[in-house]
């Protein structure tokens, strides 16, 4: 019900066309085949944030994170195999495994046929990235070129949420049949036992590579995130070992509660079934309980200027990589917090300026300020910004060397008073009173009218 509409609506979108910016992030955010391995155990790939762990970044193939984890548990995996071996009849039954496939080879994306051909190719000393499409032969690929529009859309990691889906569907399934049959249940109790030997055979390879000289801590060395800092190898490897350790003991309950129910079924039968339901329950929230960081909300530093105040506008460098650069050399636990202020500080108007029109800007004096063109799309923040030569500076990445005055020029017309940049942009450079506000940002005012230099 949606594709046509979203087609229709997409027709004037920039998004189409040879050489569109589109074109070329089309299959970012694909999901490799290395990443299933987050199904089963916890922090297997380390963590984003607020402490920057994901050592998985190391890997050359590794590309651009979509959903921090992927996590469902190894005893959802197992109750979803169960579900798949053990599904009954009915016209629900192959359009959940249809949906399962499906799914799981469009979230791979760029990683498809051409992918491993180059990666082949590169390993036998070939660079073939010159004449091999490393999309070419994937599912995704195919619906890029077959589905009329499917190619305006984004992205490949996006279908792993109907993958979850199918999962969580197959598990309920085998949910259920642990709760109504006892046929087969030795096949069950099996896997999990597998699942466990598995995780703690993986303990000492693990314990081995994040070592000061294992492999693992070789490839990671000078590891940064220009945001979260340097990684903490320490801390990635407590969350490996600690998932490991954490998924064998689970599975080894698991196999013993299935064991422990055989003798007499139909009296244990339900408390089987809500113990692996609160099993469930702890392990998802153990395991992504971090995914979720509240961050404490205090009100702007400055407050909310009268209605007739006169307001000024300034001009927001739009870079979403534009932070201070002590963040990439030091890690901190408040970070996201930190985050939040500085934004604030610099008037970046992504989350938490959204639906207010003015805002006084640090260091500007008594005078209201509302800051233009910050990112992506117009917004509330400035209704009067409308000219149509202004539409350029939506641009989520610029260079530090643009706009020049002369590219701000259409906005004088707005009383465009200043703008907010780094310490080393050209705007610093050019004129006018800077002042910093914040860790490498500085509000430049032009000298003379509001209405800017010119």
């Amino acid at each position: 019900m949606q594709a046509v509409p979203a087609w229709i609506a997409a027709r004037g979108a920039e998004r189409l066309g040879a050489g569109s910016p589109h074109e070329a992030v089309r299959y970012a955010f694909s999901i490799g085949p290395w990443r299933w391995l987050e199904l089963l155990w916890s922090d297997f790939s380390g963590r984003l944030y607020p402490v920057y762990t994901r050592w998985l970044d190391a890997l050359g193939a590794e590309g651009r994170v979509w959903s921090p984890s992927l996590y469902m548990g190894a005893l959802t995996v197992g109750l979803a195999w169960w579900g798949w071996r053990r599904i009954g009849p009915g016209r629900s039954a192959p359009a959940v495994r249809i949906l399962l496939v499906f799914s799981l080879l469009a979230s791979l994306g760029a990683y498809a046929l051409g992918w491993a051909v180059r990666e082949v190719g590169a390993w036998l000393g070939h660079d073939l990235s010159a004449t091999v499409n490393a999309p070419a032969g994937g599912l995704y690929w195919l619906l890029v070129h077959i589905v009329p529009g499917y190619g305006t859309f984004r992205y490949p990691a996006k279908w792993w949420t109907l993958t979850a889906l199918a999962i969580a569907l197959l598990a309920a399934l085998g949910l259920q049949r642990t709760s109504t049959a006892t046929s087969g249940e030795k096949r069950l109790a099996q896997a999990w036992l597998i699942l466990a030997a598995l995780s703690l055979l993986l303990v000492p390879f693990a314990a081995w590579g994040f070592a000061d000289h294992g492999w693992i801590a070789r490839h990671c060395t000078g590891l940064v995130d220009p945001v979260f800092g340097p990684l903490d190898l320490r801390a990635a490897r407590r969350g490996v070992l600690g998932g490991l350790a954490w998924t064998a003991g689970l599975e080894l309950a698991a196999a013993g509660a299935l064991a422990w129910c055989r003798p007499n079924p139909s009296a244990r039968r339900s408390v089987l079934h809500a113990g692996l339901l609160a099993a469930l329950a702890l392990d998802l929230t153990r395991a992504n309980a971090w995914l979720w960081a509240p961050v404490p909300w205090h009100p702007p530093e400055n407050p909310q200027p009268p209605a007739s105040s006169l307001v000024q506008r300034y001009f927001r460098l739009p870079h979403r990589l534009w932070v201070p650069g002590s963040w990439s050399r030091r890690s901190s636990r408040r970070r996201l917090q930190e985050m939040l202020l500085w934004d604030r500080r610099t008037g970046y108007g992504f989350f938490w300026l959204a639906g207010t029109p003015r805002e006084r800007v640090p260091g500007s004096g008594s005078d209201a300020a509302a800051v233009v063109a910050t990112i992506g799309t117009p917004s509330p923040l400035d209704p009067g910004l409308v000219l149509p030569q202004a539409s350029r500076l939506y641009l989520p990445q610029v260079p530090r060397s643009w706009p020049t005055l002369a590219d701000l020029r259409p906005l004088a017309w707005l009383g465009l008073a200043g703008a907010i940049v780094p310490p080393d942009h050209v705007l610093a450079r050019q004129g006018g009173r800077a002042e910093p506000i914040a860790e490498d940002a500085l509000i430049v005012r032009w000298s003379g009218s509001s209405a800017g230099p010119w």
